[in-house]
């Protein structure tokens, strides 16, 4: 039983403990290395590695901008490269999920534009995915709610004039969907 362990150890984590050995060996050479590469292929009869030279790296260097300029201007492409990377994992995320009709009913309040729809208005999509689906203990409220909770749509008003109007994040997503998935969406709530 000892024997198995240690010859499970031994399999797999040798290895690793190796490459790490060899790593700090080499970190300098490995990092000089890496700032040099150029281009990098994998392809199916193996590996492409491109570095430039010592001299070639040295003049295709650039200088800095003065440490003012960098702070600021790091900070604002950071956070909107951020942003645009989460949103689109928001969509996706969504797009797996959704119910077509909501897809459809999305459609339906952007047509609508800034007047929106009255929320018992929206009844017919809800009543489409429940005759699809089949899931009887689902509400309305959950329906539209989960729009609401991903920030696609707002109510105005309350009570039976309560308005459900499309957000521009609903919109952003739309657009989304029908650039990454120009036939697949519509095929959702067919």
């Amino acid at each position: 039983m000892c024997m198995k362990i240690i010859g499970i150890i031994l399999r797999y984590w040798v290895w690793p403990i190796f490459l790490f050995i060899i790593i700090m060996i080499f970190k300098k050479q490995i990092s000089e290395f890496l700032q040099r590469l150029k281009t990098f292929k994998i392809s199916s009869i193996g590996v492409e590695v491109g570095a430039a030279s010592e001299q070639q790296k040295r003049e295709t260097k650039k200088p800095f901008p003065p440490k003012e300029e960098i702070g600021r201007w790091h900070f604002e492409k950071v956070i909107n490269e951020y942003i645009k990377l989460f949103n689109k994992y928001q969509f996706e995320r969504t797009f797996n999920i959704i119910f077509g009709t909501q897809i459809g009913l999305l459609e339906h309040l952007l047509i609508k534009g800034t007047l929106g729809e009255k929320y018992i208005g929206l009844r017919y999509f809800y009543n489409e995915c429940i005759r699809r689906t089949g899931l009887f203990s689902y509400k309305m409220e959950e329906y539209i709610g989960f729009l609401k909770n991903m920030r696609y749509v707002e109510y105005v008003g309350e009570g039976y004039q309560m308005i459900v109007k499309i957000t521009e994040y609903g919109r952003n997503f739309l657009s989304y969907i029908k650039e990454q998935y120009p036939q697949k969406y519509k095929y959702k709530f067919s």
